[in-house]
């Protein structure tokens, strides 16, 4: 009985207190697991076929191909309009007589032409860009649904390790007790559990690599669609822009000669811009916003010191994102805002104390597929509103930082803008289309042609 005794003293002494550890540990560590994943789907996605993968390669392929193509056409309406306009600067300089006239409204005509072709092009670079973007969701939700299934696969080769321990620890504490075994055999258990214990945590680990690559997966799937729909508001804003060009260009073909030599040429928004700054003012309609100059002045400039991002170029980014359509501020919640960010608003609007149905969000589009919910002058989506809370909040040393207000909003544009590169002049224009576009911002250089032009007649006014 005493040789029983010391089994059972040296089992409880080794043995056990490593079964004990790795049970603690296993539950620790899967805990988190089962609360983000919840109950085990009854179903396994099934994978798709290598001919449909195949087939959205090449969809993605070929629309980067002419993505690529589109750009040089465009860089070449660039160089083209440059070098049109610097005729007609010339021609404005020069003494006025009939064939000056003459010669200046053909240059104009051709600037206006080729103004329009180049708006084309890049309304072309937007709906190639959705194709791009959209198999880029594609593949993540793949990917996403690959790894679920992954862990679903690790979470039963868990559960069988578990219960083959648990069925090692009773079966080796009974022939303790029964006194059927002897030291050799012991420690051959002794070897066996711990190699059953190890697997047990390889799976446990594997779990946590796999939980933390999907969510890595879920964030960038979250950005790409919130880039799909920036993307389709600026398609529905561009198609309105053509339209306007188109108009431009038949009300200079109806003019007189003389009054077609004095055309003016500029962007809209810029014009705009100017416009309001004769008036000392800064309005954004689209979101309810109208103060002195001074005011956005300051706000720009304060939210510009924060991060080393040019104040003139973050009100500009602000002018131009509100300018996009018509949809802001005239959203309800929850119809028109996305099912993923409603718990992040109404996470917002708890905290700010607002009341989520009467906050004014976007509406959702009615002439594409897509959603609306986006908040405040810089328009955030409210879970990526969310995620800069803590550095808005750290660089402003304010508690709860509010996306309604236009110096937070300039603040949390401001981080994403230096982020993107855009506190060194020479990476502004990158930076701007970046902002936009991500990895596509080559093919969308008009965006930041548009910001920096509304940037150029603010820094005119003294906002360095």
């Amino acid at each position: 009985m005493d040789k029983y005794n010391s089994y059972f003293t040296y089992y409880l002494a080794t043995t056990a207190p490593m079964l004990i550890k790795a049970i603690y540990v296993s539950l620790i560590l899967l805990l988190p697991i089962h609360i983000a994943w919840g109950a085990e789907p009854s179903e396994t996605p099934e994978p798709e076929g290598d001919n449909t993968q195949q087939s959205s390669e090449k969809i993605a392929k070929d629309a980067l191909e002419k993505l690529q193509a589109n750009q040089v056409q465009v860089n070449n309406k660039q160089s083209e309009l440059k070098e049109i306009d610097n005729k007609i600067n010339n021609l404005s300089q020069k003494h006025e007589s009939a064939s000056n006239e003459a010669e200046l409204a053909v240059e104009q005509l051709g600037y206006i032409s080729n103004k329009l072709d180049t708006a084309q092009l890049q309304y072309d670079q937007t709906l190639l860009s959705v194709i791009v973007v959209g198999e880029d969701i594609k593949a993540y939700g793949k990917e996403i649904d690959k790894l679920r299934s992954d862990i679903i696969d690790t979470r039963q080769q868990l559960r069988e390790v578990m219960r083959t321990l648990y069925q090692q620890e009773q079966s080796s504490f009974l022939d303790v007790l029964l006194g059927s075994v002897n030291l050799g055999t012991l420690m051959n258990e002794r070897r066996t559990y711990r190699s059953l214990q190890q697997k047990a945590l390889e799976h446990v680990n594997k779990l946590k690599e796999r939980e933390e690559n999907v969510t890595k997966y879920i964030f960038e799937l979250s950005q790409q669609e919130d880039q799909l729909q920036q993307l389709k508001e600026l398609q529905a804003y561009q198609q309105a822009d053509l339209t306007a060009q188109k108009t431009v260009k038949k009300d200079f073909l109806s003019l007189k000669q003389s009054e077609q030599s004095q055309y003016a040429r500029e962007i809209t928004e810029a014009k705009q811009a100017r416009a309001e700054i004769e008036k000392q003012i800064f309005s954004l309609n689209n979101v309810g916003i109208e103060l002195e100059l001074n005011d956005a002045f300051t706000a720009a400039r304060f939210a510009g010191s924060l991060t080393g991002v040019r104040p003139a170029l973050l009100l500009g980014i602000v002018k131009i994102e509100t300018n996009v359509g018509e949809t802001l501020g005239s959203g309800k919640f929850p119809d028109d805002m996305h099912p993923a960010s409603r718990d992040a608003f109404l996470r917002l609007t708890q905290t700010l104390q607002l009341d989520p149905y009467n906050t004014p969000i976007s509406r959702r589009p009615s002439s594409y597929k897509g959603w609306g919910g986006a908040i405040g002058p810089g328009q955030f989506l409210p879970d990526t509103w969310e995620r800069l809370v803590p550095r808005i909040s750290s660089l402003m040393h304010k508690p709860t930082p509010n996306p309604f207000e236009l110096t937070d909003a300039l603040v949390a544009i401001s981080i994403m803008m230096a982020d993107r590169g855009a506190t060194q002049p020479a990476k502004e224009v990158e930076a701007i289309s970046r902002y936009l576009a991500g990895p596509n911002w080559q093919y969308h250089l008009w965006y930041s042609a548009r910001v920096l032009a509304v940037a150029a007649e603010y820094e005119k006014e003294g906002l360095k």
